[in-house]
């Protein structure tokens, strides 16, 4: 009888030892749980931070790519425009050439 009563007690402080470890153990679950969904929404977020910046940089490109062809542009016709201005001066040379 005194053998099966310490035989109980050893049991049921291991049975007590297993719950406490079952119940640390459920604690670092639901732990690990919020950490999962806190990570999961940081990388929510920072995925949207991507497509934002992955959308800036294409129109910020689109925009840098607009002006380069508007300073081509500009400087094209500041050529023509260099070009018309040498001719005006070479016609005024000659005209003045045969006034004289």
């Amino acid at each position: 009888n005194m053998k099966l009563a310490k035989l109980r007690e050893t049991i049921q402080r291991k049975l007590r030892g297993v719950e406490d470890h079952k119940s640390e153990v459920e604690q670092d679950k639901e732990t690990l749980k919020s950490n999962i969904i806190g990570l999961e929404r940081e990388l929510e977020a920072m995925k949207k931070n991507a497509e934002l910046d992955r959308k800036k940089i294409d129109e910020l490109t689109r925009e840098k790519e607009l002006l380069n062809k508007k300073m081509l542009k500009t400087a094209a016709d500041t050529t023509k425009q260099q070009d018309i201005v040498k001719l005006h001066e070479q016609s005024k040379k000659n005209l003045e050439h045969e006034i004289q």
